[in-house]
């Protein structure tokens, strides 16, 4: 009889979160938001007594379950487009290293699709690479002449290599730069 019990109770408790899944979710966020500081202190503690079995616990989850989260992992990688990913990188790498960053994430994706070729040698640029490795066509952000601000007007979207190149020099000091190349003679290194 008990058995029987056990089962309704379970089928109830199925049809009753099919049924009602938003006010559940609303009432688990409601919960949250009134009790944030409390569960983040009692989250932090528990996981500060409890480090090496968490460790140990994830790293054995993580091998039990290798393939399905590698399986998950490249899914949202690859559902979100190269150049989203690479313009939200871009942007958080110049606020990370101290800069204001002046245009939104959208602004700054159409800035180089308009300008898909690389601004100062002109080849043509990739915004569509998936792998980690840096090629010479990759597409680049430069500050113009290496200030903290960063707005649509000083900064260029470069190929890898020129950007690499550029380096720390002002437009003018990389111009320099290169006119000093240009007249070097190079005879010396020909093969003879």
């Amino acid at each position: 009889m008990g058995r029987i019990n056990k089962e309704k109770k379970r089928e109830y408790d199925k049809e009753y979160r099919l049924k009602n899944k938003e006010k559940i979710k609303e009432g688990g966020k409601q919960y949250y938001l009134k009790n944030k500081e409390r569960i983040t202190i009692r989250v932090a503690k528990w996981q500060e007594e409890n480090k090496e079995a968490r460790k140990e616990y994830l790293r054995q989850y993580y091998l039990i379950n290798k393939e399905i989260i590698k399986k998950a992992a490249n899914k949202n990688r690859l559902a979100r487009p190269v150049i989203d990913r690479w313009a939200a990188q871009t942007i958080r790498t110049h606020r990370t290293s101290g800069c204001v960053v002046n245009f939104s994430k959208e602004r700054l994706i159409e800035i180089a699709i308009k300008n898909d070729c690389c601004q100062l040698c002109g080849i043509k640029l990739n915004f569509f690479k998936s792998d980690h490795s840096h090629h010479v066509d990759d597409v680049t952000l430069d500050r113009m002449n290496n200030e903290k601000i960063l707005n649509e007007n000083n900064v260029l979207i470069l190929c890898w290599l020129c950007n690499m190149t550029k380096g720390i020099r002002t437009m003018e000091q990389f111009y320099n730069y290169c006119k000093m190349i240009a007249k070097k003679d190079f005879s010396v290194y020909e093969k003879s």
